[in-house]
């Protein structure tokens, strides 16, 4: 772990995740382990940047990029959302220079992965990151606006208003990818999903946070099952989407938690 060290200095960190690690056309899939790994190498310097500047921060913590401890995000859900986006660009389902949106900063690891595996792409962060869970958000984002100058934009606020606002504004803004973890419970997330959709390209790709089994993403069984229930019963919001028809089921991450409730990213794309 980077605690283990003595910490880079701001400029190092700020160097580093500006590094371009983007590989263009064919040399994404033979070189994918390298790839991959440069990615890991910015989340751990995005944790000693976040650290620096907050004490309380442990690494990935809030975040899908932690390697250590019992949830080993990293591993599984960091890992599959940078599969997948490797599989779609190589297929050519995501265009040469996309736009990607999320809900849901945090310190930024998931930003990295859109900005690093799609090196041409646009990624617009919708968020309302504050104490006491992300202090640090506002921080990160500014460093994201100097380190992915033109690519990247950070709108604060509640998703509800932002995204509606955001859609009137900037209609030419159509979004290829999509990550949703932000707001929590099933009329927030089923709510923020629609608002995306609306300024969304038919077919595109959507990450979701916070799912739990393959059976209940994929609407085999439907919400009184067992199988779709969690902590916050956010993936409740997925299965009625995909048994209503909105969503395609495409896969989910491996479970990587040890003794605790699923917790996965799964993906699906919208329906015509």
């Amino acid at each position: 772990m980077l605690s283990h060290y003595s910490p880079p200095s701001p400029s190092t960190i700020s160097g580093a995740l500006s590094t371009d690690v983007g590989l263009g056309g064919s040399e994404m899939t033979h070189d994918h382990h390298a790839l991959w790994e440069a990615i890991r190498h910015k989340h751990l310097m995005l944790d000693a940047y976040t650290r620096l500047r907050n004490p309380t921060f442990k690494d990935g913590k809030w975040g899908i990029a932690s390697n250590f401890g019992r949830f080993r995000y990293g591993s599984s859900k960091t890992f599959f959302i940078f599969e997948e986006l490797v599989k779609a660009r190589d297929a050519g389902r995501i265009p040469a220079e996309p736009v990607t949106c999320e809900t849901g900063f945090n310190a930024g690891h998931s930003a990295i992965l859109f900005l690093d595996v799609l090196p041409k792409g646009k990624h617009f962060e919708f968020s309302w990151g504050a104490a006491p869970y992300a202090p640090f958000e506002p921080q990160n984002a500014k460093l994201f606006e100097e380190v992915y100058a033109g690519r990247f934009t950070y709108t604060f606020g509640d998703t509800n208003v932002t995204l509606r606002e955001f859609a009137k504004a900037r209609p030419e803004v159509k979004c290829d990818v999509i990550f949703v973890d932000g707001a929590k419970g099933v009329e927030n997330r089923k709510n923020d999903i629609h608002l995306l959709r609306a300024m969304s390209k038919p077919g595109a790709l959507l990450f979701g946070d916070e799912a739990n089994t393959a059976e209940c993403m994929s609407g085999q069984v439907d919400s009184s099952d067992p199988l779709c229930r969690m902590k916050y019963e956010t993936e409740v919001a997925y299965n009625e989407l995909v048994r209503a028809g909105f969503l395609r089921y495409v896969g989910c991450s491996k479970e990587k938690k040890i003794g605790a409730p699923r917790d996965l990213v799964c993906a699906w794309t919208f329906a015509a």
